[in-house]
């Protein structure tokens, strides 16, 4: 016996019958369809992974704070030198009594929006095609709580360092 597709459209008061007869006859995917409208579903993975940059934007700013408290150095301080950030990264690395600690929360910090961006263009690809569908859901749960935790060990470490240059 060879597959045939089977096509049926009914009105409501039938439709359950219908269903039971390919469900009887072991007919996959008996069930209608429910009506969404396809064209919003991208729509929100976009939409959903640019939340994820917002909330990496924020957690970064744990990373950039973590940095300047780990060379001893204040916002005060940095407001009046009036450099951009990229200047104000190399002085603060030249100032900090540790500057492999320093360096490394930086470049930490530099990285820090580079999976959400690879994620923006996955999720643009991920229009033209479903192969990316299963990887984009695994990335859908795991960058927010990446996001989540790293915002945190960076407080931890800004809190640490706070600590140290007090005394």
């Amino acid at each position: 016996m060879k597959n045939t597709a089977i096509y049926a459209y009914c009105d409501e008061e039938n439709q359950s019958k219908i269903i039971n007869i390919l469900d009887t006859i072991g007919y996959v995917n008996a069930e209608p369809k429910q009506d969404t409208p396809t064209g919003l579903l991208p729509a929100m993975r976009i939409l959903q992974f640019v939340l994820y940059i917002l909330m990496a934007l924020v957690g970064r700013n744990f990373f950039w704070r973590a940095a300047y408290t780990s060379a001893g150095v204040t916002i005060r301080q940095m407001d009046e030198l009036e450099k951009t950030r990229k200047e104000l990264c190399d002085w603060i690395v030249e100032v900090s009594p540790r500057e492999n600690v320093t360096r490394s929360i930086l470049t930490v910090y530099k990285l820090y929006l580079l999976p959400e961006y690879i994620c923006i263009v996955m999720v643009v690809i991920g229009l033209f095609t479903t192969m990316l569908d299963g990887i984009l859901n695994i990335l859908g749960v795991i960058i927010p709580l990446v996001i989540v935790v790293s915002a945190c060990i960076a407080n931890v470490l800004e809190r640490i360092y706070k600590r140290r240059f007090r005394k």
